[in-house]
Formats: structure tokens, sequence, C-alpha cells
């Protein structure tokens, strides 16, 4: 899933286009992230524990394996526009935590990628992640708008390598409001899932800065996205009212919130704890579309978990939301 960290920050896990071979039988791939009530990853999950609808037909999964163990490989894109100005030190607390505490400099690399107005500059993949984290704390904002959906695409398009043997994220923090971007949200989330890249995405904002020109509004557009490559946002809840906006002090999954006063690190750490056991509880399906006949079709997908009496966790399944029989 190659990620984003927007403050918004959204756990994504994708749909391979990639075909193989197999007894000369084309195998469509998806990646999907298994996760306990408790928040935990679940292990040894088999091709019997599960089941999978694209549209309104049942496919039969030919292999299901771990795919916990992967590289991963990160991109990290910050919002480096003005209305990022006062929350860029927590911004870069997020991103700097994220490096230290799920990535492994053994097999994993990151990128560090911030967007100014119609300018993205990135760093080119990395295990050395002491330089990366120098690379963080050097981003300073500058004037512009915020063009997320562009960036990412540049990013998309840019920042990854062609290695079909690693997991690919994208960790977006930004405050989630895109102006003047070309291309489409249907776009830009197709190009996540041909690629298979996953979104997660922090979504951040500065009570100070949207106060006097804004009525609240989730930056539902991208938290969309994220959710669709099969990543996940996360926020703060718990809100009060400020006049005619809604404040969140706490962080909790999928949204948005406005930032009245510095999260505590242990809110912080939580959210990469959540976002760890997720990865950690990463698979692989394996399985043909020979049987659709309309080739042309964009489906639903849907994952379930097949309880039985060996095993009953209450089960989060996180996966994208869309499959494009065209590309397979």
């Amino acid at each position: 899933m190659k990620i984003l960290l927007l403050i918004s920050a959204v756990i994504l896990f994708s749909t391979s286009n990639i075909l193989s071979q197999s007894n000369s039988t084309k195998l469509s791939q998806l990646n999907f992230s298994a996760i306990d009530k408790e928040g935990k990853a679940i292990a040894n999950l088999t091709k019997d524990d599960i089941s999978l609808t694209i549209g309104k037909t049942q496919v039969k999964i030919e292999s299901l394996q771990s795919i916990a163990n992967e590289p991963l490989e990160v991109v990290l894109v910050i919002d480096a526009t003005p209305s990022q100005d006062r929350v860029l030190p927590i911004v870069k607390k997020i991103a700097a935590g994220f490096i230290d505490k799920i990535l492994n400099p053994k097999k994993d690399s990151v990128s560090i990628a911030h967007f100014t107005n119609k300018s993205v500059k990135f760093t080119p993949l990395t295990n050395t992640f002491a330089t990366a984290k120098k690379d963080i704390d050097s981003i300073k904002t500058a004037k512009g708008n915020s063009q997320i959906r562009d960036s990412l695409n540049f990013v998309i398009e840019n920042s990854f390598s062609k290695s079909e043997g690693s997991r690919k994220i994208i960790l977006l923090i930004s405050d989630g409001f895109d102006i003047d971007s070309r291309i489409s949200s249907d776009k830009l989330s197709k190009r996540l899932i041909d690629s298979n890249i996953r979104l997660l995405t922090f979504c951040l904002q500065d009570y100070e800065y949207f106060a006097p020109n804004y009525s609240f509004s989730s930056p539902v557009d991208i938290l969309a996205i994220s959710r669709n490559s099969g990543g996940s946002a996360f926020r703060f809840v718990k809100s009060t009212k400020v006049g005619n906006l809604t404040v969140f002090n706490d962080i909790s999954s999928d949204g948005a919130f406005l930032f009245l006063k510095e999260p505590k690190y242990e809110d912080i750490n939580r959210v990469l704890n959540t976002i760890k056991e997720r990865l950690s509880g990463d698979y692989l399906i394996q399985f043909s579309i020979k049987d659709f006949s309309d080739k042309s079709k964009i489906e639903n997908i849907k994952i379930s978990f097949l309880k039985n009496e060996k095993r009953k966790p209450s089960v989060n399944l996180f996966h994208q939301k869309e499959f494009y029989i065209e590309n397979h």
C-alpha cells in the first residue's frame, strides 16, 4: 500500500491489479488486513476462514497467505501549506514516530515528501532512517493552496520502486482540504488501486487558522479515497462547540478534526500502535475472475469472515472497496 500522512491517517489495504499465471488460469490478487476486537492482528488465517464477493458474485479463493513480513515502502506526504504552520511540529512528531515505531531498517524503506501550492518535493526511498528524520525536521511551510489529490498523484508516479514484492503505503498528513487539484477523486482512487497502494490519512486542522474563515466541514473527499484504497483515517473526537465550529480533542478512527491544543503523546502512540497491528495482519488473496462475463464493470468488493466452532473472534477486515475488472 504506498502510504500518506495527512493527519487524517487512513490505513490502506488495497487490491493488486497484477496478474499471475497458475495452470493457465489468470489469477488476480487482493490484499487485506485482519484485526480482532482488541485491535490485535489475527494470525494463521486460511482460505476457508473467509469469503470474497465481487459485485453479486461469490468468488472462489484459490489461495491465501500472510504477507506481514514482506518489506514496506512508505512515502510520508506532508502538507506544508500555510494552514499547517502552527501544527507542523506535531506533524513532524507523528511522521518521525511512524518511522521509529513501525519501520525496520533491515527490510523497509521510506521517502519524505511535502507539497506547497503546485510544487511537490520528495527524497528517494531509503533505509537510513536518521537521514529521513532530518529531512522531516527541515520541512517548512510556504505560501500556496493545498492541491492534495495532484500531489498524491505525483507521488504515485514518481516515489515508489517497481518491485512487486513489497507492500506500498502513503501516509498523508494534512488538513484534508483540496483546492484546485486537476485529477478527480475517482481517478486518484483508481490509480491507488491499480498501483496497489494503500493511503493512510491523518487529518490535522488548526482551529486558530480555520475559525475566522470557515464553518467546519469534514474533508470527506480524501477520507473516502483513503478508505476505498484499503486504508484508514484517524481523527480527534470528543467534540466541543466554539461558536459555529466543532472542535475535537481526542483521536479516533475514520474522520477529521479541528486542532485546538497539542494531542498528548499517548494519543499519537495509540494511533501508531493501531497502524502497526493492522500491518501485522496483512494477507494476500489469489482468485480467478473467469466467471465474469462483463469485463468492463467496476464492482464493489466484500470480504467476510466465516465464523465456525474452531475460530470465533470478532474480526475487522480492511480492504479496498472497488474492483476494476477491466484491468484483469
